[in-house]
């Protein structure tokens, strides 16, 4: 959320001040700070993407399993909460992404 909105505010002062040649500094400065921060939190979304690529299968053996009552699904929330997390945080980014 934070590296989004630092575009935003870039793009913002971007349109106020218009002096190209101080922007194209802050872009590069903007664009190394992203390079960076996702070099850094790489494995981190790697570890969160196999762990969502393991619940869902896991949540539907589980159902599978267990039975197909609503009794089941209220133990299978964990699971899903997991996943539409995942989900989220792999939205945000591509915001991001979408945005540079």
């Amino acid at each position: 959320r934070v590296l989004d909105v630092m575009v935003d505010v870039f793009c913002f002062q971007i349109n106020e001040n218009l002096h190209i040649s101080e922007a194209a500094q802050q872009w590069n400065v903007l664009q190394a700070m992203l390079r960076k921060t996702s070099t850094v939190i790489q494995l981190g979304l790697l570890v969160l993407l196999g762990m969502a690529a393991f619940a869902v299968p896991a949540a539907m053996l589980d159902y599978l399993l267990l039975g197909q009552g609503l009794s089941v699904l209220r133990l299978l929330l964990p699971h899903i909460f997991v996943v539409l997390w995942v989900l989220r945080i792999f939205v945000m980014a591509s915001t991001v992404t979408a945005k540079c």
